[in-house]
Parts: C-alpha cells; sequence; structure tokens
C-alpha cells in the first residue's frame, strides 16, 4: 500500500499476482471462511473475498461500517453488508451489534465443521474483528448493554470505547469457548493480532475515525508540526 487505505470510492485492491493466505490454505485441503472485514479493494468482482481464496463471506468490503445499521462509505454513502457475493438480509441481523453478529457467525461455521467433517478436513478462519475500529457517524459504538458500564471512566468516548474493547473481549471468549465445546480447541491454532495500534490524534484533540485511541505509554504520534508535548493529550 503506497497511498494509505483503499477507499471505497477507490478502483484498485489488493494485486490479483499476490496470494492470500485462503488461496495457499485451499490448496492442501482445508475448508476457507472470512466473517468481518474485507477492506482489500472491491471494485471488481475478481477482487471480492470468494474470488480471492474463501469458501464463505459473511461482513463488509469497505474501511468503516455503522455497528448497527451495516452503512458505509466515503464520497458515496449506502449500506455495505454482503453474504458471500451478495448483499446480506439486512432485516435478517437487524439491530445486531456487530462484534456480537461475526463471532456469532465464527462460532456457527466452528460447530457446523465439527458436526459435518470432523477432523476429516481442517478448516482456516479468517475472523476479522470490526471492533475496535471507528463507525461510521457515531464513530464510538459500544454495545448498549456496556454504554454506561464503565462510570469511573469520566471522559464519555473513553468510557464507550472501553465498552468496545469489552465487547471485543467476550467475541475471543465465545470462540475459544466453541473450540472447546466441540473438541477442537487442542487441534487448532489461533492467531491473534491487531492491524494497527490506537486511533490517536493531534494537539487539537482531533483523533483518527473520530477515535479516542491510545499508545501509552509507549511511542507517542504527533500528526502536526505544531503539535508540542505540552500541549498534546493523553487519555488512559
Amino acid at each position: 500500500m503506497q497511498e494509505g487505505v483503499i477507499a471505497a470510492s477507490t478502483p484498485y485492491g489488493l494485486p490479483l499476482h499476490f496470494s492470500t493466505i485462503a488461496q495457499r490454505f485451499k490448496e492442501i485441503g482445508y475448508a476457507t471462511h472470512l466473517s468481518g472485514k474485507w477492506h482489500q479493494g472491491m471494485f471488481a468482482w475478481n477482487y471480492l473475498p470468494t474470488r480471492r481464496g474463501f469458501d464463505s463471506y459473511l461482513g463488509y468490503l469497505t474501511g468503516h461500517s455503522d455497528y448497527y445499521n451495516r452503512t458505509g462509505g466515503d464520497v458515496a454513502h449506502g449500506y455495505d453488508f454482503r453474504e458471500n457475493e451478495k448483499r446480506a438480509n439486512l432485516s435478517k441481523y437487524e439491530g445486531k451489534y456487530s462484534t456480537d453478529l461475526y463471532a456469532d457467525r465464527v462460532v456457527s461455521l466452528i460447530e457446523e465443521h465439527a458436526a459435518a467433517n470432523g477432523s476429516a478436513k481442517p478448516f482456516l478462519i479468517y475472523f476479522a474483528e470490526q471492533s475496535v475500529h471507528g463507525g461510521t457517524f457515531e464513530a464510538v459504538q459500544p454495545p448498549n448493554r456496556y454504554r454506561d458500564k464503565f462510570t469511573w471512566i469520566k471522559d464519555r468516548k473513553r468510557r464507550n470505547f472501553a465498552g468496545m474493547v469489552a465487547a471485543l473481549d467476550e467475541s475471543i471468549g465465545k470462540v475459544f469457548r466453541a473450540l472447546n465445546e466441540t473438541g477442537q480447541l487442542d487441534n487448532t491454532i489461533i492467531f491473534f493480532s491487531n492491524d494497527n495500534g490506537g486511533a490517536s490524534g493531534n494537539g487539537r484533540g482531533s483523533f483518527i475515525d473520530h477515535s479516542i485511541g491510545s499508545n501509552y505509554p509507549l511511542k507517542v504520534r504527533v500528526d502536526e508540526p505544531l503539535c508540542t508535548l505540552a500541549n498534546l493529550k493523553i487519555f488512559i
């Protein structure tokens, strides 16, 4: 990537001569699934996840998505929610918080695999969590059950952000529990990683994607030359 992330309105994506991990795993007989965020290009059919090695896909194709209504975009806004290569049924998932939605999809895949295949066919699940990325218009979107839970955190946005993290923790727990209950945990390798650090901000209090991330006590990112450590705000 030479010029930032792939905007929804931009006609390019991960070049087709690069193999994805799903394509490599399919070559050795794995079932392959993706739940969550794609954001590797979607301007032509061959750039969709189901054309890049995934047997199934449920999620959004662009960089942002509202956690409840599945809207996204940049120059133009609209619904961004796909099941395989078709528009997903919005009413089927209406009101479902996306962190829960995508985790439940992974749990279903794990249970279906255990029931249908046992250990006969291995599987790869790429679980691209939306959390804790900013949404769209209301960027910091915790689930309703966590909106007022962390009352000791005074900053409202930071308090909501903590709710998003709590929902993320829950979703990982669901996946581990499903693997354990289906007897597959001891035969599964799990990689947990993050695509970047906290979406920090500048001296004027403006944050990337209107988020409220902090990388303290690691390296502080200063986006503007006028910003000095004297006026930089750190949220803990």
